[in-house]
């Protein structure tokens, strides 16, 4: 379940804030291996702290969605 949390804050950030989370780099040897490696860490600190910034209140909840540990997320959808 908290994967799947994972992945509806990582739309809910899109819808929000009107942007992709992960930028593809248009250059290095190896954009896409470059992304899936922040992906995989959950490597998102700058844009939990935009989003919360933009919308306090919602930001904060979908911020927990998409924290690095899935034991820091929420432990279900009901929650």
């Amino acid at each position: 379940h908290r994967t799947d949390l994972f992945a509806a804050g990582l739309i809910l950030y899109e819808l929000l804030m009107g942007e992709a989370a992960y930028q593809v780099p248009e250059t290095g040897p190896d954009p896409v291996k470059e992304v899936m490696g922040r992906i995989e860490r959950a490597d998102l600190t700058p844009q939990i702290k935009a989003l919360e910034a933009a919308v306090p209140g919602t930001g904060r909840i979908v911020a927990r969605c998409l924290q690095a540990q899935p034991r820091a997320r929420y432990e279900n959808g009901h929650e």
